[in-house]
């Protein structure tokens, strides 16, 4: 990913949601098997964020967040 693009991920809920469920994502970079200089969480403008389905959220329902890189 070069410098300002940006990969927008969606969180799609698999079944209806009966109480609070938030997990946390975390973005890390990878040296590509030696072909590249491993990312650092400084390189995305977001590192870590959480996502939250609210209860009664229905199946299907979704949650997106965008990883730009710096």
């Amino acid at each position: 990913m070069a410098e300002g693009e940006t990969i927008t991920y969606t969180v799609t809920a698999n079944g209806a949601v009966t109480e609070d469920t938030t997990f946390t994502v975390s973005v890390a970079g990878s040296d590509l098997g030696g072909a590249a200089t491993s990312a650092a969480a400084t390189d995305c403008d977001l590192s870590a964020t959480s996502v939250t389905f609210a209860e009664g959220a229905a199946d299907g329902s979704t949650q997106t967040f965008t990883v730009t890189a710096n």
